[in-house]
């Protein structure tokens, strides 16, 4: 199948493909497969991430040809806009790397701040706000992030979506159509192979590279990175409560530890995360990565 990657503006030739991000697997197969009988290349929105769920769907109908289009304000190279969380009784801005740290923050904002009792706390993105943090209304506030040795986060993201159940959410939205693009069974290796073959700002938030999410051009939002190991420092900025610690996935470290092709799906990591690590280094601070 033949694949590329355009952006808003591009003349590009085909017929758009349309589904939900979180449409079943079955129900995008069977759109995919009433698409094929066109004949004509497909056009899959970005949808934040989720296009390889359509592609995936598209390959295995007899797809031979898409591309992907990613909208500008989607496209962190062009736009400065970030996912954020504003505390107003911290005065402080949180701006969220997925499986860094993310889940637990929201944990201790829904149990401690009353300003956000009105919200879902069972839908992760009731607190998100999208601002442009270079914005003059946000200069009083302490601006924040935590980061993570890439490695942990994708064995994070891993055990979280990959070694799900049959039947689950994640199974449907991760373990099927990764499966299906690369042509063989979920493994370390594999999954690692997968987002290596992704341009950056065309990845899910999940394994979107931690630099992209806190930098635009030149400028680096957060004041303070911390590693997530040093959530403790969060005093330092006026959070005078405990971060807490969620463990969903510790069931799964034994299976993920046993993937025979761990050491390979490192070497992958290594190669497409080269920023991450250096912001890993230097998070002490305002990190370099240029």
């Amino acid at each position: 199948m033949s694949v590329r990657f355009a952006r808003a503006g591009e003349e590009i030739e085909g017929e758009r493909f349309l589904a939900k991000a979180t449409a079943p697997w079955d129900y995008r197969l069977f759109l995919a497969e009433k698409f094929a009988k066109q004949g004509a290349p497909a056009i899959i929105p970005n949808a934040f991430g989720s296009w390889f769920r359509s592609l995936a769907a598209l390959k295995q109908a007899g797809v031979n040809e898409a591309t992907i289009m990613i909208p500008r304000d989607q496209n962190f190279l062009a736009t400065p806009n970030r996912t954020a969380v504003i505390v107003e009784e911290f005065k402080v801005i949180f701006l969220p790397i997925y499986k860094c740290g993310t889940s637990s923050w929201r944990a201790l904002v829904h149990a401690n701040c009353s300003e956000f009792s009105d919200r879902d706390a069972s839908d992760s993105t009731s607190l998100n706000r999208t601002i442009n943090p270079q914005d003059e209304q946000f200069g009083t506030y302490e601006k924040f992030t935590f980061v993570r040795q890439p490695m942990d986060r994708f064995g994070s993201f891993f055990r979280d979506k990959l070694l799900a159940e049959d039947g689950t959410p994640n199974h449907e939205h991760f373990i099927i159509p990764i499966s299906v693009l690369m042509g063989q069974k979920i493994s370390a290796h594999a999954a690692a192979e997968f987002i290596a073959s992704i341009p950056p700002e065309y990845c899910d938030p999940h394994y979107k590279p931690q630099w992209l999410t806190i930098k635009h051009r030149r400028t680096i939002f957060p004041d303070h990175i911390f590693r997530l190991s040093d959530s403790h420092r969060l005093s330092e900025i006026g959070v005078p409560h405990k971060f807490p610690t969620k463990l969903s996935t510790a069931s799964r470290k034994d299976a993920y530890k046993e993937d025979p092709t761990l050491q390979d799906a490192e070497t992958v990591i290594r190669g497409y995360y080269p920023r991450d690590y250096r912001l890993w280094r230097d998070s002490e601070a305002k990190a370099d990565v240029s």
